[in-house]
């Protein structure tokens, strides 16, 4: 078997029966680790660190116990080899470890004066320090144990070099620079002046910086690198002056030693200037300047002058905020009051939600009043109905359930006293689009133009299907049988009258539209056209019988007078017949008047 090494842990005097025994403490390790056996073991002392001569007796000891590589023997050379500068070899099992170990004179020295009037006291196999103070580099030490210039304790592969450098333990530590300072562990190194490392494999290179945990890095002037223990991270360093980086796999905890996040912080906590205040209980203010949160549970997250003063309040940052409703919320901007509970604002300037639950999106001196209210932006719109609604430029939402849309132009929309009402002044007009065909154009929907005052609907022939024509005159007579009346809306004042068809009538008949309790002014345009188109082939059908019927009645006048004529000469000619037969009656008298005398003759 072939063993690494021997590692010096101490060397120092006991009262093992003799003036001139050392206790020597180490560690002992092969190929596969620390060492766990029983060994002989020889000790010599030499008076150079190679070669030399030996001095005192060199001392075999046999059976020595190794636990987990770590031993401890007693050592007597004899009185010649008090002296310093000399060099311990040790052989396991005739194999000789390498390097020799450098032993001072000091401890043979104080072993010396034990016992004999000096501040050293024996107890059994043990020596302490009863009075006095131990200087090393002084000789008026101000200390218990006053050390100046460097300083190492541990393995013997620490190393430290002049400057007031300190190592205090461990193994294959480094301390290099000035005033740097190793406090244990394996494999760092403190380069910085007034630098500090601890862990396994750190290092400390930036002037006044920390670094600890395994693999950090403080690279950089001031910086503070703590870095967890997981052997599958890889280094964890530095990227500037003054930073302060953790990795902590299990999370950092502040007033919890059992953080459930990278950082858990229970309680009150505040950052940034130290104008910023986090007087409410578990309240934070995240940064900035002249931050104030002072309500339970509130929380200021940077920004300037901005105060969350309520239970559960919030202000994100911005200038001059003030979150005064419980459990109330401001995103930023400037000058903003939240005083409403529950109340929100985005963000903007000099905009107070007052009302409960009230929202303002963010504009220019925006107030949401009343309860639930909304403003969602724009500049001085105002909500102050419950569950009113306010946008735009000069929107006045000042009755309850009212809904107020304003445009640009700086005139006032304002409807007082009435509730629940719908407005919106948009003088670039309207649109409403319910379709679109594969590529975004618009299919169906209406319109209302600037400065209109009725709707314009999609009637494009692109935008239908399964179209067929109608027969005008079919239309015409079911329009006949639909009834017409005039009635008043139940929502309504009675007085309020309207006329036209009913939806059970309408449907029946003609079968259009989407809702059987509904009737389309699309359809019933469309319905009135046919009508007229039905109208006008009736009267076409009309007029052709009026032009037959007014020629026969030209035919017959002229016939008329040609009877009329026909009829005065009749007359003409009864008038003659009638003088003819006066004349042939007087004949006729005359006739018989003779008769009767050429009778009476005879």
């Amino acid at each position: 078997m072939r063993y690494l090494t021997a590692l010096l842990f101490l060397l120092a005097t006991t009262v093992a029966g003799a003036e001139t025994t050392i206790t020597y403490q180490g560690q002992l390790q092969d190929g596969s680790g620390p060492v766990d056996a029983t060994v002989d073991m020889t000790f010599t002392l030499f008076d150079a660190e190679t070669d030399g001569n030996p001095v005192g007796t060199p001392v075999s000891l046999n059976g020595v116990s190794v636990v987990d590589g770590l031993f401890q023997v007693d050592l007597d050379f004899g009185e010649q080899a008090y002296a310093g500068g000399l060099w311990l070899a040790i052989e396991v099992e005739n194999e000789p470890l390498l390097p020799r170990q450098s032993i001072t004179g000091a401890p043979f020295a104080i072993s010396a004066a034990a016992g004999s009037g000096s501040n050293w006291t024996r107890s059994g196999p043990h020596i302490h320090y009863s009075d006095g103070r131990v200087g090393i580099g002084t000789s008026s030490p101000g200390e218990r144990l006053d050390v100046i210039g460097s300083a190492k304790f541990g393995d013997s592969t620490n190393q430290v070099s002049s400057g007031n450098n300190f190592v205090g333990g461990g193994q294959n530590n480094q301390a290099s620079g000035s005033r740097g300072f190793v406090a244990g562990g394996a494999g760092n190194v403190v380069t910085g002046l007034n630098a500090f490392v601890a862990g396994t494999n750190s290092v400390a290179d930036g002037r006044g910086s920390y670094a600890a945990g395994r693999q950090a890095q403080a690279l950089h002037e001031g910086s503070f690198v703590w870095s967890g223990f997981n052997l599958e991270d890889p280094e964890f360093a530095s990227t500037g002056v003054d930073q302060f980086l953790i990795r902590a796999r299990g999370g950092v905890g502040i007033g919890t030693n059992s953080p459930s996040t990278a950082l858990d912080v229970i309680g009150s906590a505040k950052f940034g200037d130290p104008t910023n205040q986090a007087n409410g209980a578990d309240s934070f203010v995240g940064g900035g300047q002249l931050n104030t949160a002072g309500g339970t549970d509130s929380f200021v997250a940077g920004g300037r002058s901005n105060t969350a003063s309520a239970e559960g309040s919030f202000v994100g940052g911005g200038w001059g905020n003030t979150a005064d409703g419980s459990s109330s919320f401001i995103g930023g901007g400037a000058s903003n009051t939240a005083n409403g509970r529950f109340s929100f604002i985005g963000g903007g300037q000099d905009n107070t939600a007052n009302g409960r639950s009230s929202f303002i999106g963010g504009g220019f001196r925006n107030t949401a009043d009343g309860l639930n209210s909304f403003v969602a932006g724009g500049r001085n719109n105002t909500a102050t109905g419950n569950y009113s609604f306010a946008a735009g430029r000069n929107a006045k939402a000042n009755t309850d359930g009212s809904f107020v849309w304003a445009d640009s132009l700086n005139f006032p929309v304002d409807f007082e006293g009435i509730d629940n009402y719908f407005v919106a002044r948009a003088t670039g007009g309207v649109n409403f689009i319910t379709g679109v065909d594969g590529s975004g154009v618009e299919t169906s929907g209406v319109s209302l133009g600037p400065g209109g005052t009725s709707w314009q609907v999609i009637s494009d022939r692109n935008a239908k299907r399964a179209i067929a024509q109608v027969d005008p005159v079919i239309v015409l007579d079911r329009l006949v049988q639909m009834p017409i009346s005039e009635y008043s809306y139940i929502s309504q004042d009675e007085s309020i009258r309207h006329m036209g068809p009913m939806a059970q009538d309408f449907h029946p008949l003609f079968g259009l539209g989407e809702d059987e309790l509904r009737i389309s002014a699309m359809n019933l345009a469309g319905i009135a056209l046919a009508a007229i188109q039905g109208l006008d082939t009736k009267f076409s059908f009309s007029a052709d019988r009026l032009f037959a019927l007014e020629a026969r009645n030209a035919e017959l006048a002229e016939r008329m007078a040609v009877l009329e004529i026909e009829n005065v000469e009749l007359r003409q000619l009864a008038e003659r017949n009638g003088q003819l037969e006066a004349r042939l009656a007087a004949l006729e008298a005359v006739l018989l008047e003779d008769r009767e005398v050429a009778e009476r003759s005879k």
